[in-house]
């Protein structure tokens, strides 16, 4: 009882921390994006993986995982809540589920196919395929304290004081060299970094400039060979003889490069009031991905511009 007490009152004395109560949801803090790493005194760098946002609360015993949007996942991710659920205390956490694929490494896809899961059979039989981990990277709430307004060196060094590591929830380090750890990052074949000033407080729901995440894309050159409606063009590689669609890109057009597309495409078929068209292969666009799924589609493809017609 002497411990929390003296715990109660070293967390009191951080400047920004305000007693309140225990929150019932948290939209998580969001991001920019920027192309390029960088070193700059007074910032941070962690590695983005590649998983669902969640916050999670938890409550003298009981704990409940929500989703960026949300929604209630905990049912859907058990094993994560019962491992927090066993800890003491009162606390809020802000991080990334990920789903660890045949080889270890986060696999989105594995994780995707877990998200609308409620049955506890489905939950257990995906759990023994892809097992899911918590990975923490900020503390909002403790002890009867809210920190979103503590500075965020302040935030982590008491989330690494008051998260033990396990195998199903484990604490993000933060870094001084970006651009080190981007490299690293890159070899490793993880989806990025992510940029955080020290001074940073928790600004609930909004997206800061204190906050910036720096993926890993490729780019490469596809065919137009159609257009789906409400979404985009469809493409396929340049080399193929059999133009197989590989993804839909519906970001990063302008209406003039609508315009343009439209007025240089040939379309196969004339009936403008179909869900699809379907064009001549004789249009090359460069598109930046993240990467290929493992069923051979483009995941996240954005335009970039027109190669040649």
């Amino acid at each position: 009882m002497l411990e929390l007490i003296f715990m109660m009152i070293a967390l009191s004395k951080i400047p920004g921390a305000r007693g309140s109560a225990f929150p019932t949801a948290v939209s998580p803090m969001l991001l920019h994006s920027e192309k390029k790493p960088f070193n700059k005194e007074g910032w941070l760098y962690e590695p983005k993986l590649d998983g669902m946002r969640a916050i999670a609360l938890v409550n003298n015993g009981k704990c409940k995982l929500i989703s960026r949007n949300g929604r209630d996942i905990t049912g859907t991710f058990l094993v994560i809540a019962e491992d927090l659920q066993q800890r003491k205390g009162q606390f809020v956490l802000d991080g990334e589920i990920v789903a660890a694929g045949k080889d270890g490494r986060p696999d989105f896809e594995a994780l995707q196919a877990r998200w609308l899961l409620s049955k506890p059979y489905q939950v257990d039989q995906a759990e023994k395929i892809a097992p899911a981990s918590f990975y923490t990277f900020d503390l909002l709430y403790a002890k009867g304290l809210s920190l979103s307004s503590c500075k965020l060196v302040q935030r982590k060094s008491m989330l690494q004081s008051s998260i033990e590591n396990s195998s199903r929830v484990k604490v993000i380090e933060g870094f001084e060299d970006g651009i080190a750890l981007y490299e690293a990052c890159h070899d490793q074949d993880l989806e990025g970094i992510v940029c955080k000033r020290e001074a940073s407080l928790y600004q609930e729901g909004l997206r800061s400039r204190d906050w910036i995440k720096i993926k890993f894309t490729q780019t490469n050159d596809f065919l137009v060979i159609g257009w789906k409606k409400d979404e985009g063009f469809i493409v396929s590689r340049t080399g193929d003889p059999s133009f197989k669609p590989v993804g839909v890109v519906q970001y990063g057009f302008t209406h003039k490069d609508y315009q343009t597309l439209l007025s240089i495409l040939r379309p196969k078929d004339k009936d403008e009031r179909r869900e699809h068209l379907w064009f001549e292969p004789e249009v090359t666009v460069r598109v930046e991905f993240m990467r290929w799924t493992n069923a051979g589609k483009l995941r996240f493809p954005v335009f970039k511009s027109i190669i040649k017609s």
